[in-house]
């Protein structure tokens, strides 16, 4: 994110994004950034919010009966 200056609050303005993917090997100290699209990682991180949601929902529903 970049500061914005000029204005009497902080300001950021996004840049880039950027995931880190670790590396799979074990042993293997290296993994990979990647620049990605930040509507691709919202929708990702909203899809997973709700399969978290619903199995979360659905445990709770099994521990009552």
């Amino acid at each position: 994110m970049l500061m914005l200056e000029g204005i009497s609050w902080p300001a950021y303005r996004r840049i880039a994004t950027f995931i880190h993917l670790p590396a799979i090997q074990i042993g293997v100290r290296s993994g990979q950034i990647m620049q990605i699209d930040p509507a691709y990682l919202e929708a990702a991180l909203r899809k997973d919010r709700e399969v978290s949601m619903s199995t979360t929902a659905a445990e709770t529903r099994r521990t009552k009966s």
